[in-house]
């Protein structure tokens, strides 16, 4: 084995092994494009961190740059080559590998809930003492532990940017007993880019419409969900009659149909939504 000075040197791409330790999952495809483009015109601005192993690297900090210098045909790739690691090696590459992607604030709060987990469970640390290995505050380790509760298909979406993963909308969706329900309210949810807000109040108007509204002859809040067909119902349907502007009618509509709880309206569901709420009182001031 060839001992290399250890350093900024520019080492070839195709001998660089991906971090079998890296925490992060999801990569942008569209983001990675980006940054190969941008590398063709201008290069490498900053380097990758790689640990010597054998013939060949491993990398600890990086692999975004990486993955785009292979899709932009680079050849090589600067990088700061470290010693190879001996038994603590596997714990090390973690370490290193989550603290640099949480300090650039790339990683998920899912992806860093994985890693902080491997670091207890491989690596018997306790909290304590993996808030002092990352230098972040215990309840961010919490938050991100509690997201892996959630059901692998909501993970994924989130993961994606198709739902967001704030507190209160994860708290609001782990309110759903059932699994299948949870992942097809999700689904929905996702599918209208809806906000944490939003999905506070989908589950909050998704429970009352289960437990206290009229049952469906088509099937249950779960299963309308998942359904092509879109209902009749709407918030003019709940007033009963039209109001006399074209333009609120319109707008009416169009809000009705982006809304994400849109698949099983009903009267139980919808009838304290903001916007009727709001048209009542419009027909009120006219009266």
């Amino acid at each position: 084995m060839k001992t290399i000075t250890q350093g900024f040197l520019d080492i070839p791409v195709e001998r660089i092994m991906v971090n079998p330790e890296q925490p992060r999952i999801y990569f942008d495809e569209g983001e990675l494009e980006g940054l190969a483009e941008t590398m063709r015109e201008h290069g490498v601005i900053q380097p990758i961190s790689v640990e010597e192993c054998g013939d060949d690297f491993i990398l600890h900090d990086g692999e975004r740059r990486w993955r785009a210098a292979k899709l932009a045909d680079l050849e090589t790739i600067p990088a700061y080559v470290s010693a190879p690691l001996n038994g603590t090696g596997p714990r090390e590459r973690l370490e290193r590998a989550l603290v640099a992607n949480v300090q650039r604030s790339e990683m998920h709060p899912i992806e860093e809930g994985f890693a902080y987990q491997r670091l207890m469970d491989e690596f018997d640390l306790e909290l304590k003492d993996v808030v002092k290995r990352t230098g972040k505050h215990y309840t961010r380790i919490h938050y991100c532990v509690g997201l892996l509760k959630l059901d692998k298909e909501i993970q994924q979406l989130m993961m994606a940017r198709k739902l967001p993963c704030e507190r209160k909308a994860c708290d609001a969706l782990m309110t759903i007993g059932s699994s299948e329900e949870r992942v097809a309210l999700a689904r929905a949810l996702a599918a209208r880019n809806a906000t944490a807000r939003m999905i506070v109040m989908a589950v909050q108007r998704f429970k009352r419409g289960k437990n206290g509204g009229k049952k469906n002859k088509k099937g249950s809040p779960a299963e309308m969900i998942v359904k092509d067909a879109m209902p009749e119902w709407d918030a003019l349907y709940q007033l009963g009659k039209v109001p006399p502007w074209p333009a609120v009618t319109e707008a009416v509509m169009s809000t009705c149909d982006a809304c994400p709880l849109r698949h099983m309206a009903s009267d139980s569901i919808c009838g304290d939504c903001a916007q009727v709420v709001m048209l009542r009182k419009m027909l009120e001031a006219v009266k």
